[in-house]
């Protein structure tokens, strides 16, 4: 027989804790992506257009209407919306441009269709 010195082998396995990439590493590392999604998720759903959250068509009473001024490096600009609140469901908050919002008046309609926003005028009487 020879008398060959054997070299000592070490064994790694999943359990092992001086890996680095054990099963706690993994669930963090998944726990982190998870977590990142889920923001990623919420601030898209909070930057979607005021306009694409609402129905695609709808008539209701306009409640309330106010406008006010956004900053930016460019300057300010204005921009104005109206309340409807329609039958059955919640209130809108509605975009608005300055024509739309300098003819609302409260009380009257407002109306979206195919055709775009348009201000109704109460019936009198």
């Amino acid at each position: 027989m020879s008398s060959i010195p054997r070299r000592k082998t070490r064994k790694v396995s999943a359990t092992d804790p001086n890996s680095v990439w054990n099963i706690k590493t993994i669930a963090v590392l998944a726990a982190v992506l998870a977590c990142v999604s889920l923001l990623f998720l919420a601030v898209t759903r909070l930057k979607q257009s005021p306009v694409e959250s609402l129905p695609k068509e709808f008539e209701g009473r306009i409640v309330d209407k106010w406008a006010g001024y956004s900053e930016s490096e460019q300057g300010s600009s204005p921009y104005y919306r109206l309340v409807v609140e329609v039958e059955g469901q919640s209130r809108y908050t509605v975009p608005v441009n300055h024509d739309i919002y300098q003819q609302a008046q409260v009380g009257m309609r407002l109306r979206r269709s195919e055709k775009g926003l348009e201000v109704i005028r109460a019936p009198s009487g």
